[in-house]
This record gives C-alpha cells, sequence and structure tokens, in this order.
C-alpha cells in the first residue's frame, strides 16, 4: 500500500519484500548490525516469530529513489498494539537507514506524516520507539526528536581508535594502564596457557557461547536478577549469529574468550559494521582467577584489536560499567519516542513515560544507581529464595 505523502511511503510486511532496498541502503548508510537484514532476519526467525510480532517495514521513496527504510513491528502488549523496532531490546542503536543526505534533509513533519499513515495501516495504538540516537552518522536524527520523545535512561558509550594502539594509550594514564594491566597478564600466565582466542569455526563459536550461556546464568543468579539470555529464543539466535555466515563469509558475530589454566575464564561477543565495532556482551568465570580481572584484561586486548584492524571507533553499547568509563570519549545520546494514537494509546504512553522517568532518574544519578546495585546484590538470596 503506497500513501500520498512525499516521500511515498509503501508498507510490507515481511522481509523478502523489503530485501532489495534494505541491502542496497545497507551498502550506502552507517548501519548498525542490529537493524542489518541478516541480524533482523535472525532476530525475527529465533525470537519474533514466536512472540507473535507483525514485521511492517516502512519505505520511503521520492520518485524512483529510495530515501529511507524504517524495519518496525507490531506487537499486542495487553490490549494495546504497539508500534516497535524489530529487534526490540536485543538492539542497542535504533537510527533507521537512509540513502546518502538523506537523513539530515527528512524533516520532523515529514516523519509525523509517515507515522500517522503507517498508524493507520496496521492499526496502531501507541509507537515506543526505543534507543534513537539523536545524532547518526554526522547528522541528526529527526525521528529522535519528533513530539512524544524523551532522553532514555541511558546513553551509548563510545571509544574513538587510534591509527596505533600506543596513541590511543597515550591519550588515556597510558603507562599506568599498561603496567597494571601486565600484572593482571602475569597471574593468568602463572596458570599456564594464557591466551586470547577468536572462535574460527562454527564448533569452536557453538562451544565459546555455552560458557558465555553458563557464566551470565550463574552471575545472574548471584545477582539475583533476571537472565535476560535465557529469555524465549535469545540463545538460538546467538548460536546462529556466531555459526551462520552473512554475505561476506564472516559470521554476524563473533566470539572472543580468555583462556588461562586451560579453562574459559572470560568470554565477549562482537559485531562490526563498517568502521565500527561493537562489544555486544561480555562474561566472566566467578572462580579464583576472577580477582585479576579476566573481563578487564579481555576488554583490553579486544582495543588494541580494533586499533590494529584499521577501526575508526569501538562502541561499548547502551548503559553504565565502570570499564566502559575507563576508556570511552563518546556518549551517544539517545531518545525513545512515546507516540499515541488511539485513547488506549495515550493511557499506554503516560504509564511508560513514568516509568522510564523513575528509570532515568535512578540511573543518571550515580549515587542512587550506586545504592540500588547494592541494595540489588544485598537482597539477591531472598529473591532467589531457597535451594
Amino acid at each position: 500500500m503506497a500513501s500520498a505523502i512525499d516521500p511515498t511511503v509503501t508498507i510490507v510486511r515481511t522481509l523478502a519484500e523489503a530485501e532489495a532496498a534494505w541491502r542496497w541502503l545497507e551498502a550506502r548508510d552507517a548501519v548498525p548490525p542490529f537493524q542489518r537484514y541478516d541480524w533482523v532476519r535472525l532476530w525475527l526467525d529465533e525470537i519474533g516469530t514466536d512472540r507473535g510480532v507483525e514485521p511492517l517495514i516502512a519505505i520511503g521513496r521520492r520518485g524512483p529513489d529510495l530515501v529511507f527504510l524504517w524495519p518496525l513491528m507490531v506487537v499486542r502488549e495487553g490490549a494495546v498494539r504497539v508500534g516497535r523496532w524489530l529487534g526490540d531490546r536485543n538492539a542497542n542503536y535504533n537510527p533507521g537507514l537512509y540513502a546518502p543526505g538523506e537523513r539530515a534533509r527528512t524533516t520532523r513533519e515529514t516523519i509525523a506524516s509517515a507515522l500517522d499513515e503507517i498508524a493507520r495501516s496496521a492499526a496502531i495504538d501507541c509507537y515506543h520507539l526505543e534507543r534513537q540516537p539523536r545524532v547518526w552518522a554526522g547528522s541528526g536524527n529527526a525521528l529522535a526528536t519528533i513530539r512524544g520523545s524523551v532522553a532514555s535512561p541511558s546513553n551509548g558509550h563510545v571509544v574513538t581508535l587510534a591509527p596505533c594502539f600506543e596513541q590511543l594509550l597515550a591519550r588515556h594514564p597510558g603507562s599506568h594502564r599498561r603496567k597494571r594491566m601486565r600484572q593482571r597478564e602475569r597471574h593468568f600466565e602463572a596458570h599456564g596457557d594464557y591466551r586470547i582466542a577468536t572462535a574460527a569455526t562454527a564448533g569452536e563459536a557453538a562451544a565459546t557461547l555455552a560458557v558465555f550461556l553458563e557464566q551470565k546464568a550463574r552471575r545472574f543468579a548471584e545477582m539475583g536478577v533476571p537472565n535476560v539470555f535465557a529469555s524465549a529464543g535469545v540463545a538460538g539466535f546467538l548460536r546462529r549469529m556466531a555459526t551462520e555466515t552473512g554475505p561476506n563469509g564472516a559470521p554476524l558475530l563473533r566470539l572472543h574468550a580468555l583462556w588461562a589454566g586451560g579453562r574459559i575464564r572470560a568470554v565477549a561477543g562482537t559485531a562490526t559494521a563498517g568502521d565500527s565495532r561493537s562489544i555486544l556482551f561480555l562474561s566472566f568465570a566467578n572462580d579464583e582467577l576472577a580477582r585479576f580481572g579476566p573481563g578487564t584484561t579481555l576488554v583490553y586486548r579486544l582495543v588494541e584489536a580494533g586499533c590494529r584492524d584499521g577501526l575508526a571507533g569501538l562502541d561499548f553499547g547502551v548503559g553504565e560499567e565502570p570499564y566502559k568509563e575507563n576508556w570511552c570519549d563518546q556518549e551517544i545520546e539517545l531518545a525513545e519516542t512515546l507516540l499515541p494514537v488511539t485513547l488506549k494509546g495515550h493511557a499506554f504512553a503516560a504509564a511508560t513515560r513514568t516509568a522510564l522517568g523513575l528509570k532515568r532518574a535512578v540511573k543518571r544519578n550515580p549515587a542512587a544507581w550506586k545504592l540500588y546495585r547494592q541494595l540489588r546484590l544485598r537482597t539477591a538470596p531472598l529473591r532467589r529464595g531457597p535451594p
């Protein structure tokens, strides 16, 4: 179905119908891993379909020329039909895909008209578009500034890399950091078989992922918080990402492990898009070597590898962690758009906006966030219940 607005918006309900346009834009825009066609395809196969989501992909054209592609979906939350980004909370950034120059050219009025048209066609009650960068690829992102947009609880964090790792360290307390890292690594070396290894085969990737999932399950249990990686379909999604290859012949997800004493002590997952690499997750074994920082050591070596590979930036993702503050020199400001369409949508937006405000107030206040984490850790045994 096509609309009469400028640019013309066509809505398709399957990824296959959008694939040609999607891949064309992917090759020309700074698209993060989370909104690339193959990432979304696997997410839909392993997670989205079982959740009953309805793909709703909006393709904007000006005459025959592509302008944008928004990979949206509709998901029912109670009695409310909510418009969200495909990938949902498994994606860190959702800037949409645009033809060269069109992100800066597309106005808020054009976006609002397009969203109205999409909502009517799909009976959407409310949009909740999460984790939208206010600026992306050097251009303002009007989608993150339309009516109903508020600041996200957390922002993204990126370290600008250098052609040489020594240059990067010089921007930080380099010699001190290098000295501490060597001290950490000597402890791992003392246990033998110390190395950083990247899974090179599907078998190695599956085995490394299994260790990661086990480490995360134990850590979340110790903290007394829900294990997001145990949600339906997540393990299968990550497994396919790590073992199936994309159009360039490489897996979409790379798994890196720190070995010492014949065991994996830490695991990280990364995805590369263009000249940027994202650290998607990190885990470590809470064992006798945990006090020497296997996760911190693995991150150090991943930053070094990013410089060696000639990348421009290493994205540490969304959220507040000390290891991010130690490296990152850029903050990606994120916004969430809550745009109600119906009466039910207004009620949903009001409740969601209140919850977001409370979450943001705690996370953006260092003292409150520290207190919350301490209380969460102390009350973990109560939430776990009796053994």
